[in-house]
């Protein structure tokens, strides 16, 4: 027998109503929020007996482990806005909850502290001094460090504080940093507080003191200055008014009451302080022998310049063996002895007695018993080329002066002495005659005798070996040289001679050169003593450069210079010199004294307007210019000077 079955309806094990409730759930997770960077691994749990857990966190973060469990561990990397979201599956329903989601701020500690904002210098006693630094981000605190006595008035754990320096407080730093809940930020650089003290000073006590007397200020005292200065009513000075106890000295017309005051300056910024005392100078007693006489030999000498003030008696006395008229009177007449007149001099005193408390002074003068005067000039010489010549044997007596004159062009220094020096002007040649006269002493001035000598001068040489040269190797070449002044008349004489065809020549030729060589040239006036010496460098190359291709010798030398800024002959101007730029140039005067040097010569940037080195017009007249081009050779001429505006 067969029964049929009623038909069954197979149901889901979740109901369709209930599931699309439950998916709109959202997952839940626990876990820590707020994490300090560093903190080590951070454990997000969210419902346990699920299914298909998957776990989310952003780039700032890794998981560590618990993947595809309801717990995992997070690493955070460092600071900032963090979120962990995590999806599972319920079991007992069709459908997934809503997927859960956890914000997580990661915190570090605060940044480091900025510079420390505040005065310094500061003087003790000073209240309400303010030091600040700029906000520290994520700080909630902030740690100040002060020199020791420092106390903090207001502002503590904040970022601006308030302080008050006590007396005694030493100098030192003021540092501070920031903290919050993750640790301590790094410090501040230290900011150096200079704490200064108040300066004291005390100048001692006054005196009464003779007028003139210095005083030594040795009971002055002073405290925590940075310097001192002392002040005066008078006119008087100081050793030094920038020390402590230097000494005063009176100007000749301080009298009365002096105030000196000792000033001391303190370190900023504390206030400066002063001190004073008083002087009182009596009045001193004066002397004076009055001026220095001369008498012939034989008369008397009477003393009507003598002077004293503020005495009670004087004297005079002598260091010789004449007699005074009345030796106790202020105005006596001097009669010298017959030794008196044999040494030529007598001194003659004043002495005063005062009244106290000052000193006696006294004074002397000197009285001169002249004879007649007596010369001789010397013997004479030879110079050479405005060369100084000294006159080194002239001999005087019994002169009250000595004039030198002479005849020559050139000037005499020392003329009223027994060494005088006569330099030749630079074109000078022949002789010179110096003339000594000696006039004697008063009141022996009527009498005079004269003497003389000679010079006799030469014109002297300039000597210009020519420049430095740079030839091939294994080739030889031509020392061009000047001579300058002189009589023309000349001996050549060229060193080393053995590299020389004619070393006894002015532009001798060169034997072959293999090597670099220093030749010297040394020239002699035939006709006078002079002479003079200088040397010319030749040196040689391996593998020169091929020489450029011959081109023609423009080079066209204007000899006028009219430096008047009329744009017309201003400057010496040397047709195609800028063809050839490895070129020399020196200007001589008419006596071969050396004026200027030019390298590399253009007319432009380069170029003479007729003035010295310093720049100042040279006088109208004539020059002479020696021109050397590498490849031209030397070349030599002259050139007028004629300011047409003068």
């Amino acid at each position: 027998i067969m029964r049929t079955l009623p038909s069954m309806t197979v149901f889901s094990p979740c109901d369709a109503i209930e599931a699309k409730q439950m998916t709109m759930e959202a997952a839940k997770i626990n876990g820590p929020v707020y994490v300090c960077e560093g903190a080590g691994l951070q454990i997000y749990t969210t419902q346990a007996g699920m299914f298909n857990y998957q776990w989310n966190i952003t780039s700032g973060g890794q998981i560590i482990s618990g993947q595809g469990t309801n717990s995992i561990m997070v690493n955070w990397a460092g600071p900032g806005s963090e979120t962990v979201s995590v999806t599972f599956t319920n079991p007992k329903y069709c459908g997934p909850f809503s997927p859960g989601l956890l914000n997580v701020t990661v915190a570090g500690p605060p940044g480091p502290a900025g510079p420390v904002s505040g005065p310094s210098p500061l003087c003790t006693g000073a209240s309400q001094v303010i030091f600040t630094i700029a906000p520290v981000p994520d700080a909630t605190t902030y740690i100040w460090t002060l020199p020791p006595g420092l106390v903090i008035m207001a502002g503590s754990g904040t970022n601006s504080i308030e302080v008050n320096i006590p007396p005694g407080v030493a100098s030192g730093n003021i540092s501070v940093y920031a903290e919050n809940s993750c640790g301590t930020g790094l410090p501040s650089p230290p900011f150096p507080l200079i704490i200064n003290e108040p300066v004291i000073v005390y100048a001692g006590s006054g005196d009464t003191l003779c007028q003139g007397s210095s005083f030594v200020l040795d009971l002055a005292s002073a405290q925590n200055f940075s310097s001192l200065q002392w002040f005066t009513s008078g006119q008087g000075t100081f050793s030094d008014p920038v020390v402590l106890n230097p000494a005063y000295t009176p100007a000749s017309g301080d009298s009365g009451m002096i105030h000196l005051t000792l000033v001391g300056y303190a370190f900023p910024p504390c206030p400066n302080d002063s001190s004073g005392l008083t002087l009182y100078y009596n009045t001193k007693p004066k002397a004076d022998a009055g001026e220095n006489g001369i008498i012939c030999e034989g008369a008397g000498y009477p003393l009507i310049s003598s002077s004293a003030l503020n005495y009670k008696a004087l004297l005079w006395t002598t260091n010789g063996n004449g007699t005074f008229s009345d030796p106790y009177i202020l105005h006596p007449v001097y009669f010298p002895s017959a030794d008196d007149i044999q040494k030529g001099q007598v001194k003659l005193a004043i002495n005063v007695v005062p009244n106290p408390p000052c000193d006696a002074v006294n004074d002397s003068m000197q009285l001169s018993i002249r004879k007649g005067p007596s010369a001789s000039a010397g013997t004479g010489g030879v110079v050479c080329g405005g060369s100084p010549f000294t006159v080194s044997n002239a001999q005087a007596e019994n002169y009250s002066h000595i004039q030198w004159t002479h005849n020559g062009k050139g000037t005499l220094s020392g003329d009223t002495s027994l060494q005088p020096v006569y330099t030749p002007a630079s074109d000078e040649s022949g002789i010179v005659i110096l003339r000594l006269q000696v006039k004697g002493k008063t009141p022996c001035k009527d009498s005079a005798v004269t003497s003389h000598l000679t010079i006799t001068v030469y014109t002297g040489v300039t000597i210009d070996a020519g420049p430095d040269q740079l030839i091939p190797d294994s080739t030889s070449t031509f020392l061009p040289s000047l001579v300058l002044g002189g009589s023309g008349d000349f001996s050549y004489s060229w060193e080393p001679a053995s590299l020389l065809i004619n070393p006894t020549g002015p532009n001798p030729e060169t034997h072959i050169l293999t090597a670099d060589t220093l030749f010297i040239l040394s020239v002699k006036d035939l006709n006078s003593v002079c002479s003079g010496i200088d040397s010319v460098r030749v040196r040689v190359i391996n593998n020169p450069p091929p020489p450029p291709p011959p081109t023609e010798d423009c080079i066209l030398v204007h000899n006028v210079i009219t430096p008047n800024g009329d744009g017309l002959n201003d400057k010496f101007i040397i047709d195609c010199i800028e063809n050839y730029p490895d070129n020399l140039i020196q200007i001589f005067t008419r006596w071969g004294v050396r004026g200027r040097t030019f390298e590399r010569y253009d007319n432009k940037a380069t170029s003479w307007d007729g003035t010295n080195d310093k720049g100042e017009p040279l006088p109208d007249g004539t020059y002479y210019y020696v021109l050397n081009i590498k490849s031209l050779g030397a070349r030599t001429g002259w050139v007028f000077i004629r300011d047409s505006s003068k």
